[in-house]
């Protein structure tokens, strides 16, 4: 008898595994995630007799939270998700004596979600939809700020940890439409391209 125990003990182990229940991928999320990014904002314009026709980089952290719901069939997820956040992408050129001050705000959006499931508790998937940010564009004399529309595709993917919770990595670009700041003889536009990576947590209910 004692030695059927180990056998009876590994049995008992595999039954117990194999009846785990399975990660609910259909339902409610809410999480939070932090990240890095980057914009590249095509300027063209004049000012005080100066052309502007140069790319200005800013760069920075980002904190956002988001939440959703989504379907999974046979291997197939579905979902949607909206979004808020607050950016901290700052950049600066300078335009012979003048300087060019480029700084992002909060933002928020909502994107449709569509990926496949590789495993019980591995998720890989793609978005794409709606972003708006905030740009707060500075030169001298004149201050200005707007809320950009942009069109936002990302990847990315996401493990389970344990019980209802959840880890995910994302790849996200926006491309926002033009802008004009100022006006007359010292007025620019300027159209921003974004990029971030970003790293969170998700708690499916």
């Amino acid at each position: 008898m004692t030695r059927r125990l180990p056998a009876i003990a590994t049995a008992v182990a595999l039954l117990a595994w194999g009846a785990a229940p399975a990660f609910a991928w259909d339902g409610g999320y809410a999480g939070l995630g932090m990240g890095y990014g980057s914009s590249v904002v095509e300027t063209d314009g004049r000012f005080g007799g100066d052309s502007l026709g140069l790319d200005l980089g800013a760069s920075g952290a980002l904190l956002t939270g988001y939440g959703g719901y989504g379907w999974s069939r046979g291997g197939l997820y579905l979902g949607g998700e909206a979004n808020y956040g607050l950016s901290a992408l700052s950049g600066s050129m300078r335009l012979n004596d003048s300087r060019l001050d480029v700084d992002t705000r909060e933002g928020w959006g909502f994107t449709g979600v569509m990926g496949g499931l590789l495993n019980q508790d591995t998720l890989l998937y793609g978005r794409a939809g709606y972003q708006q940010r905030k740009y707060d564009l500075s030169l001298p004399g004149f201050r200005e700020q707007d809320w950009l529309d942009g069109l936002r595709i990302g990847a990315g993917a996401e493990f389970r940890v344990s019980g209802h919770s959840s880890i995910r990595f994302e790849y996200n670009q926006v491309w926002y439409g033009e802008e004009r700041a100022g006006s007359g003889g010292n007025a620019v536009d300027y159209q921003p391209r974004e990029r971030w990576f970003e790293a969170g947590g998700v708690l499916r209910f």
